[in-house]
């Protein structure tokens, strides 16, 4: 079969959430897909369950491949496994916890097809436990004004609201970073967007993004986290002023607050105290960051004012509140 769209799922700890995933993805009303699955040495049932699930689809019966990881390498690895097997036309990637609508696939590719467009993206639902709030994304078919509203965080960096041609990652080896699992998805973004001739967005939401996973919210500690975000936005920055010739100076301020911004959310003072420090030059920026709550920004505006009390005073009360 000549698969119009490959779709790559990482797999690890997700036995709670991957049976509703695989079955939107099986029940899918496009015919011509492939589901790659990456068992990224999940540790729990979540294959043995996809396997379950689709004995129920006959109908996709040789168009599912697992492929399994010797070790746990992380889901940048597990999509790159995914990427260089996949066969289809256009790529989607889903994470196996999260859900889609069943024309997802079919309205997606008969859009980027129908124009003949290189990359795609949508709207999305963030899905909460007792709710659903619908995201808009900006729309411009000029890309780069997507690559500023990427940098902006106007536009969500994940690559699982969107539709690329596969061509679009094997002429320009476009690969995800293996061993930084902050802003992967950015990176590639990024670069896709830059690569594409002709990006359009639909204004249509067909992902559901789940946001009560526990167990997929990092465990790692605020240094590796914090590092790993600095390396991730080092790479857009070098790699931009490399490919577009400095475009993007104004808004690299706003990837730097972004790259910092979870040292705000913080109970220590030493934490402030070293936001002012990291990338200095995009502190006064941070008031029209409007990606941050309006508390946030004016705690940051008091770091780089030396207002030391006002930032004492917080800690004290929100250490009150939750002394946890």
């Amino acid at each position: 079969m000549n698969y119009k769209v490959s779709v790559i799922i990482p797999v690890y700890n997700v036995e709670k959430f991957v049976e509703r995933c695989a079955h939107t993805l099986f029940a899918q009303t496009l015919k011509e897909v492939e589901f790659i699955f990456v068992d990224d040495c999940s540790p729990d049932n979540s294959i043995n369950l996809i396997k379950d699930v689709s004995s129920l689809y006959p109908e996709r019966s040789g168009h599912v491949r697992f492929l399994k990881h010797l070790k746990n390498k992380g889901l940048p690895a597990a999509r790159n496994t995914g990427l260089a097997v996949a066969e289809g036309a256009y790529i989607f990637h889903c994470d196996s916890d999260d859900w889609v609508e069943e024309t997802a696939l079919e309205e997606s590719f008969n859009f980027a097809n129908e124009f003949n467009a290189d990359l795609i993206w949508m709207d999305f639902y963030n899905s909460y436990p007792n709710r659903e709030e619908y995201i808009i994304q900006e729309n411009s078919s000029i890309k780069e004004d997507c690559i500023k509203n990427l940098l902006q965080e106007k536009l969500h960096g994940a690559v699982w609201n969107k539709l690329v041609k596969k061509e679009l990652y094997v002429t320009n080896n476009i690969q995800f970073v293996e061993g930084c699992s902050m802003w992967e998805d950015l990176v590639v973004s990024i670069q896709l967007f830059n690569k594409a001739d002709k990006v359009l967005y639909l204004n249509k939401g067909f992902y559901h993004y789940v946001q009560y996973n526990t167990e997929a919210l990092s465990l790692m500690n605020l240094t590796k986290r914090l590092n790993e975000l600095r390396s991730s936005c080092e790479f857009i920055i070098n790699y931009l002023d490399r490919e577009a010739v400095n475009r993007y100076v104004y808004e690299y301020n706003y990837l730097k607050l972004a790259a910092k911004q979870n040292l705000l959310f913080s109970k220590e003072k030493s934490s402030f105290l070293l936001w002012k420090t990291i990338y200095p030059e995009s502190n006064a920026y941070i008031m029209s960051f409007k990606a941050l709550p309006l508390h946030l920004r004016i705690l940051g505006w008091c770091c780089e004012k030396n207002l030391k009390f006002i930032i004492q005073i917080y800690l004290f009360l929100k250490k009150i509140k939750n002394p946890a």
